[in-house]
C-alpha cells in the first residue's frame, strides 16, 4: 500500500518511484496507490505511467464525493496486479458508498482498466 501525504507538488512522481521500484522486484505483487485528486493535469499524467512503464494490469476505482468546488472533492486509487474478483466487488462496494457519503448532486464513482484485460 503506497499513500503518501501529498503535501508536495512531487508526491505523484515520488509515488510512482516508489512503486515502479517494487513493481520491478516483484511483478506479480499486488500493489495499492492511493491519491487525491485535486490537480487533473498531475493526475493524468500519473495515469498515464502505468501504461507507458508496461504495467500489465492496473485498474483505476474513483470516488467523488462532489462535482466541483473547492478541497478534497474526490480520490483515486490504483490497483496493479487485482485479484481475480476485486473490480466486480469493487463496483458493488463503491455503488453502496457513492451515494452515501455524496455531499451533492454529481458525486459518484468510476472504474477503469487503466491496462490489461
Amino acid at each position: 500500500m503506497i499513500d503518501p501525504p501529498f503535501e508536495r507538488t512531487d508526491e505523484f512522481e515520488a509515488m510512482f518511484t516508489a512503486f515502479l521500484a517494487a513493481h520491478r522486484k516483484w511483478p506479480m505483487g499486488v500493489y495499492a496507490l492511493w491519491h487525491p485528486s485535486k490537480n487533473a493535469a498531475a493526475e493524468r499524467g500519473f495515469l498515464s505511467r502505468f501504461k507507458a512503464e508496461g504495467v500489465k494490469r492496473a485498474l483505476r476505482l474513483s470516488l467523488s464525493t462532489a462535482s466541483g468546488g473547492e478541497g478534497l472533492r474526490r480520490t483515486g486509487l490504483v490497483i496493479v496486479n487485482p485479484p481475480f474478483v476485486f473490480e466486480e466487488e469493487a463496483r458493488k462496494i463503491l455503488a453502496f458508498l457513492a451515494p452515501r457519503l455524496a455531499r451533492e448532486a454529481g458525486a459518484g464513482f468510476e472504474i477503469e482498466r487503466l491496462t490489461g484485460e
